[in-house]
């Protein structure tokens, strides 16, 4: 497949082929937010166990608890339509009552809290929406 071929690498009249070694890898953009998002990177190079899908069989929910004590979430559209999808914090091991804020991997926005679940988020077809759940302090 060309596409994965390093430009650099094949013979090309001209222009020459720069130095060995000093060949510019090309991405493009969706490309560079996917491989240099440095929240999702801290996510795989945490040091915890593997993610998990949240239901046995159901591909559209995973969560890997953190080192930190924060929960990953992924969620998964591998329908052909927009889907809205929904979590307890319960299938995290937390309570239903506890607050914890969200922050969408993604787009780098912190966007609330929200108690007991992770609200309803509709997820494009074909798309994942990644985000860190770090619980809140509680208020006495």
């Amino acid at each position: 497949n060309p596409r994965h071929v390093c430009p650099c690498s094949a013979p090309r009249p001209t222009p020459p082929n720069p130095p060995k070694g000093k060949c510019a890898g090309v991405l493009n953009d969706i490309q560079r937010k996917i491989l240099l998002n440095k929240e999702v990177i801290a996510i795989n190079q945490d040091d915890s166990s593997q993610g998990f899908p949240v239901v046995p069989g159901d591909s559209s929910i995973w969560a890997r608890n953190l080192s930190d004590g924060s929960v990953a979430v992924a969620l998964y559209n591998e329908d052909d339509e927009p889907k809205s999808i929904r979590v307890s914090f319960t299938a995290f091991g937390w309570s239903d009552t506890v607050a914890a804020s969200i922050r969408d991997l993604w787009a780098h926005t912190n966007n609330g809290t929200a108690i007991g679940a992770l609200p309803k988020a509709l997820v494009d077809a074909h798309s994942t929406l990644v985000v860190r759940l770090t619980l809140m302090p509680l208020v006495v």
